[in-house]
């Protein structure tokens, strides 16, 4: 970690609401427009996101979400049951390349979707997704109790086209009774994974025979970062109604880049 400086941090250290200079509080339905057929309501309200005791937690409710989403829903009422959180640094601060720790602990339970990930400013700025790339530090599902789900996403490789994203699985990782460090290192040419700082591997540029063109690895400009945790969705599996709360708890945040020679 020599060559690197570290240029962002965030210790969860004053109990009470995040720093809105530094993160950005998502607002709305999962499933509307940026989410995977979700079933929670993203809130900016207190019992679903605050820092105590030196960790952000976010805590997903089993609780009908707030009636101004009704305005955003036509038809069929999708995931009205459930409140979570999401924060992102969308629009405050992103960045091309570097080392990216954070130190985290997921809840247990079947419905239970929590990440950490990476998406681009060209995405808030228009670019569709899947062509913009998607860095997945981290998934957990809580039907797979113990298994961390790292991908990357391009325009030619991604779930959508029969799961032929760039990605790591490892299991039997204990994520849930106690906080992991989840890293990234994200260069030019890769992207390597690491728990506890062990690396559990590398997707690199062109690997496998995939091409080395934009669509193939979009991953050369800035990206900004988001935590989450979700409930339900295609992947999230049937929701089991007796874990809730259900919490996220973050420990910090810290990202590195090399100094400029």
């Amino acid at each position: 970690m020599s060559e690197y400086k570290l240029v962002f941090q965030e210790e969860f250290d004053k109990d009470g609401p995040v720093d809105k200079t530094k993160w950005t509080i998502d607002i709305g339905r999962g499933n509307n427009g940026w989410g995977n057929g979700e079933s929670q309501y993203y809130t900016d309200n207190a019992k679903n996101l605050y820092i105590k005791d030196g960790k952000l937690h976010i805590v997903a409710l089993n609780e009908k979400a707030p009636d101004h989403e009704k305005e955003h829903v036509s038809g069929a009422v999708f995931g009205r049951d459930y409140t979570s959180a999401k924060i992102t640094t969308k629009g405050i601060k992103s960045w091309t390349y570097g080392r990216f720790d954070i130190k985290a602990r997921v809840p247990k339970g079947f419905g239970t979707w929590p990440a950490i990930w990476l998406m681009p400013d060209s995405y808030t700025e228009g670019e569709s997704w899947p062509n913009c790339g998607e860095i997945d530090i981290m998934e957990h599902l809580g039907k797979h109790e113990g298994t961390i789900h790292h991908s990357l996403h391009t325009g030619k490789y991604n779930f959508q086209d029969h799961d032929t994203q760039y990605k790591i699985v490892v299991d039997g990782i204990d994520a849930t009774s106690k906080s992991v460090l989840y890293s990234i290192e994200w260069t030019e040419d890769y992207v390597e994974f690491f728990l506890d700082n062990k690396s559990v591997g590398k997707l690199s540029k062109g690997q496998e025979n995939r091409t080395t063109d934009y669509l193939g690895w979009p991953f050369d400009k800035p990206f900004y970062l988001i935590i989450n945790l979700a409930i339900g969705g295609y992947w999230g599996a049937t929701i089991d109604q007796s874990i809730f709360p259900a919490v996220m708890e973050v420990d910090y945040v810290k990202i590195y880049q090399k100094e400029k020679k």
